[in-house]
Order: C-alpha cells, then structure tokens, then sequence
C-alpha cells in the first residue's frame, strides 16, 4: 500500500490512502465535492479534498489536482430551496505543488458562485455572490503549517431604516484571514486545528441618502475549530470535533446621529464524535454524532441598544455513511442520517426532525473521477442546522463533480 507523500508514517496520511483506495488508488485523492454530498455533506470526520475550505493544512495532502463541480442543484429549482435562498452553486478548485515533493508546499486556489460552498461555515449566507479563494500549505517534518484568504461580495441587499432615515440598500463584502496547523502525536494521533478572523466591510449604494459618512467595516468575527483522529486499533479511528464561531454582522456608521442602525451577532457552538471502521483498503464506514447550538442576537436603532429579538437553535444530526470500491473502476457510496432543530424564539418553541438520504457512483480511472450524487435535501450546513436558510421539505438534489490528478 502506498503511503501519502506528506505523511509517510502518520495516521493521517494513512487514512488518506485509505479513503482514496476506494476512489480508483491511483495514489493522488481521487476526492471530490459529490463524494462528500453522497456521504452525508459532512467531511468533518474522514479525509478529503473538500475538508480543505476548513482544514486549510490538509491542502498539503492535496496537490496537482483540478477539480469543477456543478454544486447541488435541484432538477426544478435549480440552486433555491423551496422559499427562494440560494443554497449552492458551480466551483473550481485547483491545488499546485511548487515542487514534485511537495517540500515547498502547495497552492491552492478556488472560485465559487457562493461563498458558502468554499467558506469555512459561515453564519451569514444570504444574497453572496461569487468568491475567490485561496491556501498555501507546507510540511516541516510531521508539522503542517498553513495560510488561507477568501472573500466573497453580497448583492446590494434592501435596508430597513428607522422612522425619519431614509432608506436604501447595502454592498457588503465578507472576508476571511485564517490559518492552520496539523501536528503527529505519536504513530497513534493527528491534531488538527485551524482558525480565522472575519471581517465585512459595508458601504451603501448610490440610492442610500444618510448624511454622513456611512462606510463601516468590522473584523469583530472569528471561527475556532480542533479535531483529532486518533488509532484505536482493530482499523477503528476516532474523530472528536470541537468548534466555535462568533459573527459580527453589525450594520453600523456615523450617519449625521451618531447612532447604529443595526447590530446583530451570531454565535454557534459545536461538538461532534465520529468513528471511521475500515475493512481493507475499498471499504469505509462512518458513524457520527453532532450537536450545535447557536445564538442570534440583534439589537436595532437608533438607539443603538434598543432591543431586536433573540433566537435560540439547537440541533442535534446522527450519520451513518459509507462507500465501497466495487471494481478498480466503479465506486458506490450512500448515507442515511436523521436531525433534530429546536427554536426558540420570542414568538414560542417549535422542533423540527428529518431524515436525509444520500447515495452516488464514482468512476475513477487515469488519475481522473467521475462523481454523481442524489439526496433528498438540500445542503446540510453549519447555517441550515443553526440560524438561517432553513428547508424542510424533502426533494431531489444532484451534484456532479470532476477532478483530474496531474503532475506538476
């Protein structure tokens, strides 16, 4: 069995060859956006390309590779849910290895028609335009170290203003400055940890008439999150996830009051255990648990500290998923997982359950992959399980991906 280029004796890199062993084993992760939605959306837990938009030192493991994806649209609707929000969208992603090695690390860039699928887990993701991002990982032994930017711009969105200031819209652009780092402990244990400040800067459209100098920008933001995969023998691995983001979406400025029209902040916690078992290099199953609970405070004005509201989510998501080499070219993956949301909100309390079902096909030959997925429901985030664009209702979504592998 080959073992992974930046990792030759860790944990880690021997999960990634596992897991790409089920995708062709052409020694390059054959890993793709469509893998992860046909297991369940959520990547927090196994090692794959995609875990690169949150764990930014895995870009490292990643190189020489060019990935499009169609993102998860449903036959329909296209990319909304049933109320309207734009939940997905196309992407490329493309990772280069500055040398064959790998010693001088690895670029990596993508662009996206939404931000949310290639941020972090944003907790605002309403009206985003395109994005631009990009990484840069390198190895020191058995350290990674890793930087990453991104940046993405709202459409200008309408603002509801305060009796006697006239109203308008906004143009928004989010921003995000991170890092990571991924750490052997032992032969039995990976770390892996990465952070980010984030930033918005907001300014008015030409039909926002306030006097004043109204150009706020904040970097009040930031997201928090460690996993480690530790060996328990038996081809059992352990993930426990810890994370914690904080969002300041303030509509805030001087406009000839001296007083803010909007401060809202967001918080989300979130805990998560997963176990990968491996039966051989083709096959892998993954059973997680997670819980989420998140905050939305809002305060509007002027004044400033007058009171907006309050929500309360918490969610609980349960998932078992797996996929199995079926031939050295086919692949077949399926997941089935249930969720619990709880709101609270000044209005009352309300619970909402559902089961998500997702199943896909991979063919994998000369360092290319063709990956198609199904589910039936829309993305699962970070933001549909805790604050915003929240859907229901059960349909068809599909996502097609394609990665090619190359040598630099």
């Amino acid at each position: 069995m080959l073992l992974s280029r930046t990792h030759p004796r860790s944990l880690l890199g021997l999960l990634a060859v596992i897991t790409l062993g089920a995708l062709g084993g052409t020694g390059s992760a054959l890993a793709t956006t469509a893998r992860v939605a046909a297991l369940g959306s959520r990547s927090d837990f196994f090692t794959d390309e995609t875990e690169t938009r949150r764990w930014y030192a895995g870009v490292a493991d990643y190189g020489s590779l060019l990935g499009v994806t169609s993102g998860r649209f449903n036959p329909d609707a296209g990319y909304h849910d049933s109320h309207g929000a734009l939940v997905s969208g196309p992407a490329l992603r493309l990772h280069v290895d500055l040398d064959r090695p790998g010693r001088w690390g690895t670029v990596g860039l993508a662009a996206s028609a939404r931000f949310a699928d290639d941020g972090p887990g944003s907790l605002y993701q309403r009206d985003l335009d395109g994005a631009l991002a990009a990484s840069y990982a390198r190895t020191f032994g058995h350290l990674t170290a890793a930087l990453a930017y991104g940046q993405a711009s709202d459409t200008p969105a309408p603002f509801a203003t305060g009796e006697g200031i006239p109203g308008g819209s906004w143009s928004i652009t989010r921003r995000r400055l991170g890092g990571g780092l991924r750490a052997d402990l032992g032969t039995r244990a990976v770390l892996d940890m990465a952070a980010e400040l984030r930033g918005i800067h907001q300014r008015p459209t030409a039909d926002l008439s306030i006097p004043g100098p109204a150009d706020p920008d904040s970097w009040g933001g930031f997201g928090l999150r460690s996993r480690t995969f530790i060996d328990l023998g038996h081809d059992l691995i352990l993930v426990p996830l810890v994370e914690f983001i904080h969002e300041d979406l303030s509509l805030v400025g001087d406009f000839g009051q001296g007083a803010a029209l909007a401060k809202i902040d967001r918080d989300l916690g979130h805990l998560g255990l997963g176990l990968n078992s491996f039966m051989g290099p083709d096959r892998m199953v993954v059973l997680s648990v997670e819980w989420l609970t998140g905050t939305d405070n809002a305060r509007s004005g002027p004044p400033a500290d007058s009171p907006g509201g309050q929500l309360i989510d918490q969610a609980t998501v349960a998932r078992l998923a797996g996929e199995e080499r079926l031939s050295p070219l086919l692949s077949a993956r399926a997941s089935a997982g249930w969720q619990s949301v709880g709101y609270d909100t000044p209005l009352g309390n309300r619970t909402e359950d559902q089961a998500n079902l997702s199943a896909g096909l991979s063919v994998a030959a000369l360092r290319t992959a063709l990956d198609v997925a199904v589910s039936n429901r829309p993305p699962v985030t970070l933001t549909s399980l805790a604050l915003v664009n929240r859907d229901a209702k059960a349909s068809t979504w599909v996502t097609v991906s394609v990665r090619i592998g190359f040598a630099p």
